[in-house]
């Protein structure tokens, strides 16, 4: 099996993708620019890494704009500025958005344009977003490169795998008609036939140093026999895996692998197994590793015979993450909406402009021929249109209100042992007025738009001011839906002592406990719904049978459906929010709903 799934991989490594790269100067400025992942994305953000040589005697400041619709367009923009002193070298690694800018109909590539001291130069980046449904895309990390061969014939062969091409989870149009402004446009709603999985290889100096690269990849293979990338390279992409990231690590042993990988994540224990009998598959956060064994001498490409079990399980498992993309959002049901957000009254305006005409007309007439001055005509008329106009302006703008309303569902996995905390959150603005440069999100915080049209959208990211995000990012008097990732170090626990029939909790959380449920290592489930104060203790004890379980779980569903109440876990639902980012905004919550899995060491003593 293991074998089947290393063939599988290379299976893929073909010329799908078309990695980005240029080498250009501009004045006395060598620029390389490099990003070596798949050529057609559709969800997320990928890298980009210029590195910039300043060749003079003296300090140079270095201009990077990369423009998502051409040179011009600031549909999709990513921009900075470096100073350079002299006879410097630096990389600087960037994102790019790699969601869907046109729906259906396909995206653009990006144009890079570089300056420096009054010259600029272009690049282009094959690089591109709109990648249309029926496409997995894969990552291989390896330390040395593949070995050389041609992989076409052994694509061909997986192309035509009746077991691959039998599971299709994405659906792609095939015929229909609709107008869109007055062109009229083929569409599509039949399932889809074929799966074609783009794959990038890439050595592990060219691994992200923040998850944020890998978002917009479905599944990331390791290469580990020769040992791991350096802790810098790799605790990222085990950051994306919490965060709902497939991961696959090829090792020459699974034991040694598993207590080496152990020891940076501490998920590799057996209460974390997804498939029972199965020691090679866990649940990592919100995400899955795989440990696949190959040994030392070994090509990651050989002739496996039966390969159509790994690639379902593969192609299964690759589209459950919670990044948004053209096949829709499965986090936490349909959209969110703010309460008390409602349309202005139509009534209301009407009484408003009919006072207004009353006003304007009979009314000014009458004070008009009673002055005996008709000049004055040309003084009201304008007046009690400006005031009129400019109160009709307030009066909506005062209705829906100024401030930054929001609403937020989030669930966290707190892991207790190692003080981090991954957050996945799905979020509902409503910004009344523009409250400045736009969002600032934390070094830990990735966002996305939970739905983006082929209209005049523009999303704008400044990496020169700590990846500030402006435009549609953050729209003006107009709803927001959000996706944000968050993961990082966490202070927050839930003090627990297990003391034979009885589990003594301390919520040290800075907000109250609405309800909360813990397994116990040895399977006994404790469970309480009544509420527990910041600061406050409560003596629990074991639920009576089973049914309490079917009720906790109705409440996880409600955030994701594949959470389990492990042992040595528990689940509880906050009052307040802790673990988002409010990326620099005071927010005024209307209507929240926050849920936190704490993992515990699997010994109560260690509690």
């Amino acid at each position: 099996m293991r074998r089947d799934f290393a063939f599988l991989v290379v299976a893929c490594t073909l010329a799908f993708a078309t990695p980005a790269r240029a080498q250009n100067n501009v004045g006395d400025v060598s620029v390389f620019l490099d990003s070596p992942w798949p050529a057609t994305v559709s969800r997320g953000y990928f890298p980009m890494w210029f590195t910039l040589q300043n060749e003079l005697d003296e300090p140079c400041s270095v201009e990077i704009d990369v423009d998502g619709r051409g040179y011009r367009s600031a549909r999709r923009r990513v921009r900075t500025k470096v100073r350079l002193e002299a006879g410097e070298e630096r990389t600087i690694e960037m994102y790019a958005p790699g969601f869907l800018q046109m729906s259906h109909y396909g995206g653009s590539g990006y144009g890079v344009q570089v300056a420096a001291r009054g010259s600029r130069t272009w690049m282009g980046m094959t690089t591109s977003s709109g990648a249309p449904p029926g496409i997995l895309h894969m990552l291989v990390a390896t330390p040395s490169k593949l070995p050389a061969g041609a992989p076409d014939a052994i694509a061909e062969r997986m192309s035509k795998s009746k077991a691959l091409q039998a599971f299709s989870p994405i659906a792609v149009p095939t015929s229909g008609t609709r107008v869109r402004r007055g062109t009229t446009i083929t569409t599509s709603s039949a399932p889809a036939t074929a799966i074609t999985v783009p794959t990038t290889v890439v050595d592990f100096e060219h691994l992200p140093t923040r998850y944020h690269g890998y978002t917009s990849l479905d599944l990331v293979v390791l290469d580990a026999r020769r040992g791991l990338p350096p802790h810098e390279r790799l605790e990222p992409l085990l950051a994306w895996t919490r965060l709902g990231g497939k991961l696959v690590v090829l090792a020459e042993d699974i034991d040694s692998m598993r207590e080496e990988l152990g020891g940076e994540d501490g998920w590799l224990e057996p209460r974390f197994r997804t498939v029972a009998g199965d020691d090679a598959q866990y649940t990592v956060g919100f995400g899955r590793l795989l440990l696949s064994q190959l040994g030392a001498q070994d090509p990651i490409l050989n002739e496996a015979s039966d390969i159509e079990a790994a690639a379902v399980q593969l192609v299964r498992g690759a589209r459950n993450g919670w990044i948004p993309d053209a096949a829709g959002w499965r986090f936490g049901g349909g959209q969110l909406l703010i309460p008390g957000l409602a349309k202005l009254p139509m009534r209301t305006f009407l009484i408003l402009l009919l006072l207004f005409a009353v006003v304007i007309g009979p009314l000014n007439m009458m004070m008009v021929k009673r002055l005996a001055r008709p000049a004055l005509l040309l003084v009201t008329i304008p007046a009690i249109s400006l005031v009129s106009s400019v109160g009709i302006l307030a009066y909506g703008i005062l209705y829906q209100g100024i401030d930054i309303k929001s609403v937020s569902h989030s669930l966290t996995i707190l892991d207790q042992r190692t003080h981090r905390a991954a957050t996945i959150e799905r979020r509902t603005m409503f910004v009344g007025l523009s409250p400045g440069a736009g969002l600032r999100p934390a070094a830990g915080t990735a966002v996305f738009p939970n739905k983006v049209t082929e209209d005049t959208e523009v999303y704008e990211i400044d990496f020169e001011k700590g990846a500030l995000l402006r435009g549609t990012y953050m729209a003006v008097r107009d709803p927001v839906q959000q996706t944000l990732l968050n993961e990082g170090s966490a202070r927050a626990r839930v003090e627990l002592a297990l003391d034979g029939e009885k589990l003594e909790v301390q919520n040290t959380f800075e907000t109250s406990i609405e309800w909360l449920a813990v397994r116990a290592p040895d399977g006994r489930l404790f469970h309480t719904s009544d509420a527990i104060g910041a600061g406050e203790s409560a003596t629990l004890c074991p639920a009576p049978d089973e049914a309490s379980l079917g009720t906790v779980q109705n409440l996880i569903n409600d955030m994701h459906s594949d959470l389990r109440l492990a042992p040595a876990t528990y689940v509880a639902r906050l009052g307040d929010d802790l673990f988002t980012d409010s990326c620099g905004l005071e927010l005024n919550p209307q209507s929240d709903n926050h849920v936190v899995q704490g993992i515990l060491p699997a010994d109560a003593k260690e509690w």
